[in-house]
């Protein structure tokens, strides 16, 4: 069933699938050319978690075949949305509770928002994101200078100097 034909009913378990960037929101909702478009599917996001009476189920696939081709999927920007920290997005099972079931072996994020770091050339900085993509993984980090750079990190070189 579609989230559109699930207004209006309710069920015990509700599994939503493909909270992924490009599922949902879906690829041609893009924010910087129609935020109306992407608002209308972060509220059918919305319209499927409260169908749910006992359980809600969320999961993103790590991988995805796309074209042909095995590709990393980032989860969907709208998990980040329903006040739970980056580390505990990545877990499979989400109750309407925000009890979280762990139930993933995801490896753990090698920066966490806030982290202190060096690089050779830009110097000290502090780290504002990270996107865990298998060996293209990167951060986003704003550095002393005031410039803020996206590293992609098998070639940052960065060296990590305290907790956040």
């Amino acid at each position: 069933m579609t989230l559109h034909t699930a207004k209006g009913l309710e069920f015990e378990n509700v599994f939503i699938v493909g909270v992924e960037q490009g599922l949902l929101p879906h690829e041609r909702s893009n924010a910087e050319e129609d935020e109306e478009e992407l608002e209308e599917e972060r509220r059918l996001f919305f319209v499927g978690i409260t169908r749910a009476k006992v359980n809600l189920y969320m999961s993103h696939a790590r991988y995805r075949a796309i074209r042909g081709q095995l590709l990393r999927t980032i989860p969907s920007p709208f998990l980040y949305e329903l006040g739970t920290d980056q580390a505990e997005l990545t877990q499979e099972s989400i109750t309407p509770s925000s009890e979280l079931r762990v139930a993933s072996d995801e490896p753990q994020y090698a920066f966490t928002r806030g982290q202190l770091v060096r690089h050779k050339s830009f110097g000290i900085g502090r780290v504002k994101s990270f996107t865990d993509v298998g060996e293209n993984s990167t951060v986003e980090v704003e550095f002393e200078s005031g410039h803020t750079k996206t590293l992609m990190l098998k070639y940052a070189d960065l060296l990590k100097l305290g907790a956040p």
